[in-house]
């Protein structure tokens, strides 16, 4: 799997982009499309639910209308009184001519009260009627027939009018009289035996429906099929319409709304498709800037692994300012790789240097080198011719110097415990207390348990030839070095002080920088900074020796090293 992913930082910075499109950019898309979608959807259902709250009164109105007609009908003085006289078969001639003349007027009250109702063109019949066989209709526009009252007596909707109490007008639901289709019938009853029937022709629905009949389906529905259109109840909503409905005031009647959801699924497709065409678009535009953005992130990383190489192959750790433009993190990591470049090179520099002082060191090692043997047997001579002629000081002077010669030159190893260092140290003060002639007091407080502990070879002499010569001489009176020492848990710490003197704050600078001229008569031309530098060089730069003084009172010098215990 590993060797499939790409191996530049480049390359997956771009496959990331690209991931991240894909994995965030398409599911984001197709959850706004959903829910611009749900949207949608809810917004036709919520104008369908307002569109049908308005229909449902401009329904009302129509069948308020119709009803509002009926009653006044139903309570018209003229058209009570004609419906009071019996059919005309049952009379005599002048009994005829009234209810004809009364029959007449009603007619024409009836007439007039659907010509001011409104919904005139609507009105199919408009029959008035009683069980004593008075009937008279208005002039619509379907004419009378002898059988009208029959059928409307035998009608549904008079059914279930019938036993209604007087003057109560019922909107039902039935089919036309004249060719059975659906309609509305209007009932109400006048008197014990009297009724009005009004029938409304369905296609004054027409003019509520018609602007949206394109993508709607609206249809007033009743219990026993469709009012508008006329026709059987249809199959239920399909999975390409939204159905919804609403009920009237008027019983049985309800206002459905079929909207064809075909024209929305055909823009939902629409909306895919422009979604796919922007993610794809979003891809290709976020590749290009994704290649060019890395261009500018990774030419300082190659800039910057150009010059790590360059110094691995050659050595050369010269500072690149190149790959420490800028302010970002990788600018960062370069300036540190400069500063580590920098560091190697002081390093290397430093231990030239320390190579040609060990060089140097070395050569003067060789060049005052005499055969030990010599030496010994030549000052056991001379102590011994001393002892025969009855010279004391010559015969210690001698024994002295040839012990020191020893110590110094035996064994190979730079670090010697501190009790042999102040062996060493007591057989130089011996010789030159003869010298001298007791004119100094070497004073050694350094606890014991402190006398095993290893150190470099060869820095107390130093130090107290030092206070001997600068510091006690030049008084021409008796004085005192004091030798101490004290640990911590990492360093030793020793202290050579004289009460000669002393010096000021040049003369110790002086000292440490450059040192004093050997003077003759020295052991060696070993001086005070060439045991700070011996002190660096073995022990790290943060040891070495430390001078305080005050001018005509004292000189205190403090060695600090980090000893080795001694191994038996």
């Amino acid at each position: 799997m590993r060797r499939y992913l790409p191996k530049t930082l480049k390359s997956k910075i771009i496959l990331s982009t690209v991931l991240c499109i894909i994995l965030v950019g398409v599911p984001s898309n197709l959850l706004l499309y959903t829910s611009l979608n749900k949207i949608i959807n809810d917004k036709v259902a919520t104008l369908d639910a307002i569109w049908l709250e308005s229909t449902k009164g401009d329904i009302q109105d129509i069948l308020d209308k119709a009803n509002i007609m009926a009653s006044w009908c139903s309570y018209n003085d003229t058209i009570r009184a004609a419906l009071a006289h019996d059919g005309f078969t049952r009379r005599t001639a002048n009994e005829n001519r009234e209810a004809v003349q009364a029959a007449m007027k009603a007619q024409a009250t009836l007439g007039t009260y659907i010509a001011a109702s409104g919904i005139e063109a609507y009105v199919r019949k408009a029959v008035a009627f009683n069980s004593r066989g008075m009937t008279f209709q208005s002039i619509t526009r379907d004419w009378g027939r002898l059988d009208d009252v029959e059928k409307i007596q035998s009608s549904q909707a008079f059914l279930r009018a019938y036993g209604t109490r007087p003057s109560l007008v019922s909107t039902l639901p039935s089919h036309s009289i004249v060719d059975a289709k659906p309609c509305i019938a209007v009932i109400t009853a006048i008197g014990g035996d009297g009724w009005i029937y009004i029938e409304l022709d369905n296609s004054l629905f027409s003019p509520l429906f018609e602007p949206y009949s394109a993508y709607v389906q609206n249809s007033v529905v009743a219990e026993g099929g469709w009012i508008h259109p006329a026709g059987a109840m249809p199959a239920p909503g399909t999975k390409d319409q939204q159905v919804t409905s609403i009920a009237l005031e008027s019983p049985s009647f309800f206002i459905v709304s079929r909207t064809d959801l075909r024209q929305l699924k055909q823009t939902n497709r629409y909306g895919i498709i422009i979604s796919l065409v922007i993610t794809l678009t979003s891809l290709v535009i976020a590749s290009l800037l994704a290649y060019l953005l890395t261009g500018i992130i990774t030419g300082p990383v190659r800039n910057l692994i150009a010059h790590i190489k360059h110094a691995t192959k050659s050595s050369d750790f010269t500072p690149n300012p190149l790959i420490e433009r800028g302010s970002d993190e990788i600018a960062a990591i370069g300036k540190t790789v400069n500063d580590m470049s920098r560091s190697i090179t002081s390093l290397l520099e430093y231990n030239e240097r320390l190579f040609e002082q060990r060089k140097d060191a070395e050569i003067a090692v060789l060049q005052t080198q005499v055969n030990p043997h010599f030496l010994y047997n030549t000052l056991e001579s001379i102590h011994w011719m001393a002892v025969v002629q009855k010279a004391p000081g010559i015969a210690g002077m001698a024994r002295g110097l040839s012990r020191l010669l020893k110590n110094l030159a035996k064994g190979h190893s730079d670090h010697i415990t501190l009790r042999e260092e102040l062996a060493l140290l007591d057989d130089y003060q011996a010789i030159q207390q003869i010298r001298y002639m007791g004119l100094f007091e070497l004073v050694d407080t350094i606890p014991d348990e402190l006398k095993d502990l290893k150190i470099i070879k060869f820095i107390l002499q130093p130090l107290v030839e030092n206070a001997l010569f600068h510091g006690i001489e030049p008084t021409g009176r008796i004085g005192t070095i004091t030798l101490s020492a004290q640990r911590d848990d990492k360093y030793l710490f020793i202290t050579v002080e004289d009460d000669g003197v002393g010096m000021d704050e040049k003369e110790i600078a002086h000292l440490m920088t450059e040192g004093r001229r050997v003077k003759e008569g020295a052991l060696t031309g070993v001086g005070i900074r060439n045991v700070d530098q011996r002190l660096k060089l073995t022990y790290g730069p943060e040891c070495g020796l430390f001078i305080e003084a005050e001018k005509g009172r004292f000189t205190r010098i403090t060695v600090k090293l980090a000893p080795e215990e001694e191994v038996e």
